[in-house]
């Protein structure tokens, strides 16, 4: 373990102390030596001249009292000191959320819920992504470039699970608008498995998003159902890391899995959530896809059938179809076809409004169709009903 000390040599000497549970004893030695000084018997103290080589020493972990051994011992594996349980390597859950407009470029965030060995772990997302802000339990933290679309992230403390938020940026391609394929690599931490990825899809203004198989697309219903699993096995491994946690430390971590477990996001996970996990804005439709491991999605972006489209289809076909029947008829029976063209068009053209209505939007041209007709019908009357009078006045005089 590397101590801190001031670089003089005739300065005081280091003072080191330090806590354990109970049953179990420290002692310190320097490194290289076969041999560690027994610890005190009073309090866990021990003091390094100011002249001493160092400052590296190491601690010699025994149990039940036992004295330590001479002979010398491995170093614990990093990440693994004694109060602290086997907690596995991997990531629970991956939860993506993502907004793509129609030029293809995306932005949104990712979830990754880790319980890493590791102190620093290493993300990758797809080419071309541009990372604008990490938080791990909602604390900003520092993200070291690597190569492209690569950073790594120290997390501090390995002892429980750790929630990292990653909000970023990029492009799927100029393919939006064309129905093609596109291939979405979803972000994952390098080294460690995934369980679960959970992904959230705001399509384009006015398109929807088709998502090709293994990958099934659920309702909220469902994907609220998946979040939950997840958060369950959280909660049980924090449980794990609680009970193998100092007494000192112990009842600050429980607090804190407790208000993870509520739900309690800190502000500036809260901030940007409200950014970007808000309700879609109008015309956008939002799919959720359940997936597992890391394999990439293959999605689609469509357009679709604008309302009453498959009605003025219908009626377009129905109107070629009658002037078809009708020049046929016309040709057959050209006297016949005037005299009941002249006799039926107002109707016919009041009957087309009101299918027009009924079928079609907007209503207003149908509505213009049937009071053309309706107008055609009163001057059909009127000039009747003229033409009658003057005949009834002809044959009296």
């Amino acid at each position: 373990m590397p101590l801190v000390r001031c670089a003089v040599t005739d300065g005081p000497p280091l003072v080191v102390r330090w806590r354990s549970q109970p049953g179990m004893g420290v002692a310190v030695r320097r490194s290289g030596e076969a041999s560690a000084a027994p610890p005190d018997a009073d309090d866990n103290v021990a003091e390094i001249a100011a002249g001493d080589p160092g400052p590296e020493y190491e601690f010699v972990v025994t149990t039940d009292g036992e004295r330590p051994s001479p002979q010398r011992q491995e170093a614990p594996a990093r990440g693994s000191a004694p109060d602290q349980v086997p907690l596995g390597n991997a990531v629970e859950a991956t939860l993506v959320h993502l907004a793509i407009d129609d030029r293809g470029r995306i932005w949104g965030m990712a979830r990754f819920e880790v319980v890493a060995s590791e102190p620093v772990v290493r993300m990758r997302f797809p080419a071309g992504t541009r990372l604008f802000d990490v938080l791990v339990d909602g604390r900003e933290a520092h993200a070291t470039p690597v190569e492209s679309s690569v950073w790594d992230v120290r997390l501090h403390d390995v002892r429980w699970p750790r929630s990292i938020l990653a909000v970023f940026a990029g492009e799927v391609g100029s393919s939006v608008d064309s129905g093609d394929a596109m291939l979405i690599e979803p972000p994952r931490i390098e080294g460690l498995p995934c369980r679960d990825m959970l992904w959230t899809i705001d399509a384009p203004a006015g398109m929807r998003v088709r998502v090709a198989e293994p990958a099934r697309v659920v309702d909220a219903g469902v994907w609220r159902a998946a979040q939950a699993e997840v958060q369950r096995r959280v909660t049980a491994v924090f449980a794990a890391a609680v009970e193998g946690t100092l007494d000192m430390d112990r009842e600050r971590l429980r607090g804190f899995a407790a208000a993870r477990d509520a739900g309690a996001r800190p502000a500036l996970e809260a901030e940007w959530e409200r950014a970007i996990q808000g309700l879609p804005e109008a015309g956008r439709s939002r799919v959720w896809v359940v997936d597992s491991g890391s394999a990439a999605l293959t999605i689609r972006t469509v357009r679709p059938t604008p309302a009453g489209e498959g009605g003025r289809n219908a009626a377009t076909a129905v109107l070629v179809a009658a002037l078809v029947a009708g020049w046929l008829i016309a040709a057959w029976q050209p006297a016949a076809w005037r005299a009941a063209l002249t006799w039926s068009w107002p109707w016919l053209l009041a009957a087309a409004g009101v299918s027009w209505v009924i079928m079609l939007r907007p209503m207003l041209p149908g509505l213009a169709l049937v009071a053309a007709g309706l107008v055609a019908l009163v001057a059909r009357r009127q000039g009747a009903a003229g033409m009658s009078a003057a005949a009834m006045t002809a044959s009296r005089s």
